[in-house]
């Protein structure tokens, strides 16, 4: 399918000066009106400027942004904020570049105008346009277009035309360019379809945007799951590719063109409203850089996808843009049945979430390569993200992990979310990765679960990383540590180690230099859990923890077979029990039997254990 825009002669890489130059070599299509291509092949250009200017006020009436009223901009008003800077390059914007930016950003529409023109004329000698400033250029033509003078119309037009033909060229091996999928989707996907919309009347244009639709459409549906969950490898990059979608859905609203299928529809609704379990009370997204545009984009998501005004999604959105801060102390906050947890096999990703509200406890994990990555918020603050590392050495050398992490066990209820992963270390050590959530305790559970050869000796160590400014201490006399944030403090109870420092042991827990380390070795075989508390109401309990004893048959296992330890703060009690070593055997702690691989229970003043979590092998 042919996607160039037709232009007779070819283009320099300059911005073109004078545009009767180049509107003589414009083809225009069948379909375009007869007094547009008069006027261009008699070179009447102050004729051909006004007519394009009505074809853009008519293209974009009641639907511009500009405004907020769903009418074109008028002279004395300011524009913005243009969808064309949901998104912008990092660290790459050239000094002409952040021009274009600051005049789009700050300028009075009368001034726009004089702007523009010297803006044209200094970068006539320059680099070709870039994607992003013909993003820009664009959306400036479609919103204030007809209120520019008829040069200056002309001028940008034909400069975006230009810059149109040389990105439609780059589409025909586009495939074999080494591109992130934000850019990509951008230069693939957006752009074309965006151009094409606005230079309807030019030869290609059709089929440019047909081709720009088909390449969104299916970015769409290649990186998310069926339920919008999107790729763990894509999160990095979330904002600045989901705000190409976003304009391109703002651009089908304005030009009343559509844009998605029934299928992509579905999953663009979808994608929004997943996306939303990712934000923080800080308004950013876990594993994104902070970047103050990402609740206004998820509001015109919500918007564009059309999700209710009085869903979870747009109730919370809502709520951060107000800095609703004080729901931490007990106001009113979002209450919804709907849990909010996420789960995807395929896109490699977890969100395990406490519940709709600003101040949600949240755990964020992709499992996509060598290490898990873990992002933790405790009551909407984050306090770890970054690679969950692990070093496995069997008999004093180490054992390289095989980095392919899958998941084997999602449950997500009333009381917790929880998310079991797997992994092999050489040829003979399986290592089970734990993280449950509580959902109304707050509290979460990092444990693993290391099987190793009969016999062999097995040291382990894990890292976490703290987020910048996290303050770190240990007890004196007891192994827990203390993290404070600005908005949380967290005890940190290591059960696999002695309570009390007075017992040496090989191994530890340290938080410092921005990482909790946490040390153990056992004999082939070890359970190495961690509980993390920010419950406000528990930040100065009494604490205890200890080992427990289990049994098989009536013969006492040792840690290597099964491991079960009790956590006390204050009056409240939990068990935690792992079946380490595969056995059809039922077994018993605490007088439980149980054939389960893992059990996660509170236990009452009497001694009964009601379970929260229970695992089969």
């Amino acid at each position: 399918m042919a996607s160039s825009i037709s232009i007779s002669n070819p283009l320099t890489d300059s911005v073109p000066g004078d545009a009767s130059k180049w509107i003589g070599d414009v083809s225009w299509s069948s379909t375009a009106p007869t007094d547009i291509r008069e006027a261009s092949k008699s070179l009447d250009l102050d004729s051909l400027a006004s007519l394009l200017q009505d074809e853009t006020r008519r293209n974009t009436r009641g639907k511009s942004s500009v405004s907020g009223n769903g009418h074109l901009a008028q002279p004395g008003a300011s524009i913005g904020p243009l969808s064309a800077l949901w998104s912008l390059p990092r660290g790459t914007q050239t000094a002409r570049s952040k021009r274009l930016v600051a005049l789009a950003e700050k300028g009075q529409v009368k001034s726009i105008n004089r702007q523009l023109k010297s803006w044209l004329h200094d970068s006539d000698s320059e680099s070709p346009i870039s994607a992003h400033e013909l993003l820009v250029l664009l959306e400036l033509l479609s919103q204030v277009g007809p209120l520019l003078s008829s040069e200056v119309y002309l001028r940008t037009w034909i400069t975006c035309l230009a810059a149109t033909s040389r990105i439609a060229d780059r589409l025909q091996d586009h495939q074999a360019l080494q591109m992130e999928a934000d850019e990509l989707v951008l230069i693939a996907g957006e752009l074309p379809w965006r151009s094409g919309l606005f230079f309807r009347n030019v030869t290609g244009a059709k089929s440019l945007m047909q081709r720009g639709r088909s390449e969104l459409r299916r970015q769409l549906l290649e990186f998310t799951d069926t339920d919008g969950t999107p790729c763990a490898a894509l999160l990095p990059r979330l904002p600045d590719w989901s705000a190409c979608l976003l304009r391109s859905a703002q651009a089908s609203a304005t030009h009343r063109e559509r844009l998605w299928d029934n299928e992509s529809s579905d999953r663009f609704r979808y994608l929004i409203a997943v996306t939303t379990t990712l934000a923080t009370a800080d308004g950013n997204l876990a594993f994104c850089a902070h970047d103050p545009r990402t609740l206004e984009v998820l509001q015109q998501g919500i918007r564009l996808a059309g999700l209710d005004k009085k869903s979870d999604p747009s109730r919370l959105v809502r709520r951060l843009k107000r800095h609703r801060k004080d729901a931490a102390r007990g106001r009113k906050q979002i209450r919804s049945p709907r849990i909010p947890a996420v789960q995807s096999d395929w896109a490699r990703l977890a969100i395990l979430r406490s519940e709709w509200a600003i101040h949600a406890d949240q755990v964020t994990v992709v499992h996509h390569e060598t290490h898990p990555k873990l992002h933790l918020a405790c009551l909407g603050h984050s306090l770890i993200s970054g690679n969950w590392e692990l070093q496995i050495q069997l008999q004093g050398r180490t054992v390289q992990g095989d980095g392919d992490w899958s998941c084997v066990c999602w449950n997500s209820d009333g009381d917790m979310d929880y998310l079991e992963l797997q992994a092999t270390y050489g040829d003979s050590v399986r290592v089970d990765r734990q993280i449950m959530l509580s959902r109304k305790q707050h509290f979460l559970i990092l444990a693993d679960s290391v099987r190793g050869p009969s016999g062999k000796r097995l040291k382990y160590t894990s890292r976490l990383p703290l987020v910048p400014g996290t303050e770190c201490s240990s007890d004196t006399d007891t192994r827990e540590c203390q993290l404070r944030t600005a908005g949380a403090r967290v005890r940190v109870f290591p059960l696999g180690l002695p309570q009390d420092r007075l017992y040496s042991v090989s191994g530890g827990l340290t938080a410092n230099a921005g990482v909790l380390k946490l040390s153990q070795t056992g004999q082939h075989g070890l359970y190495a859990p961690l509980v993390l508390n920010w419950n406000p109401d528990q930040r100065s309990a009494r604490t205890a923890w200890r080992p427990l004893t289990t049994t098989q048959n009536r013969q006492i296992l040792g840690p290597a077979d099964s491991a079960a330890y009790r956590l006390q703060l204050d009056m409240q009690q939990w068990l935690l029990y792992r079946r380490i070593q595969a056995s059809q055997q039922l077994q018993t702690v605490l007088g439980l039997h149980t054939g389960h691989e893992t059990v996660i229970g509170d236990i009452s003043r009497r001694g009964q254990i009601k379970p929260l979590l229970l695992v089969e092998p």
